[in-house]
């Protein structure tokens, strides 16, 4: 992607994470569990978390087409967990509509920072958008706006 495109500074910092099933979290949310051969975890195929899933754990996967389907599948006992980005994480597991309450385990297991995308060949634009982050950051617009919009507070030990 860096070869053909520019990126702003990044914005934010986020990171895969996983979905299980509330009833299931005394054996799987301990750290290290999921990467055992032992369980079922799935993925939206075409997403960092397939990259991530098949590259670093050594257990039965399952691709999806959607996070409607994969979220089906962990409240069906056909998955023990989900990966996806923490802000899907955050919106699926924090719905009410499923029939079994959905935890996310709030540890990221990678990180990965966002940022805007624009033309390669654009560098006006990417120092236009570059100097307006830097403000943003400096003048606490940013951190503003992400607490609005993503008023997640994750506080816990190492």
């Amino acid at each position: 992607r860096q070869k053909a495109f520019a990126f702003s500074l990044p914005y934010t910092t986020i990171g895969q994470m996983a979905m299980i099933r509330l009833d299931d979290a005394a054996r799987l949310a301990t750290p290290g569990a999921l990467f055992t051969g032992q369980y079922r975890v799935g993925y939206k195929n075409g997403t960092t978390g397939e990259a991530f899933v098949k590259e670093t754990m050594d257990v039965q996967t399952r691709g999806f087409n959607s996070n409607t389907e994969a979220t089906q599948a962990l409240v069906n006992d056909d998955i023990d967990a989900f990966i996806h980005d923490a802000p899907t994480v955050w919106n699926l597991a924090n719905k009410r509509e499923y029939p079994v309450k959905l935890l996310g385990l709030y540890k990221p297991l990678t990180k990965e920072q966002l940022a805007w995308v624009m033309r390669k060949n654009d560098s006006e634009l990417k120092q236009q958008v570059d100097t307006v982050l830097k403000s943003w950051v400096n003048n606490g617009f940013l951190m503003q706006t992400k607490t609005q919009w993503i008023p997640v507070k994750i506080l816990s030990g190492q």
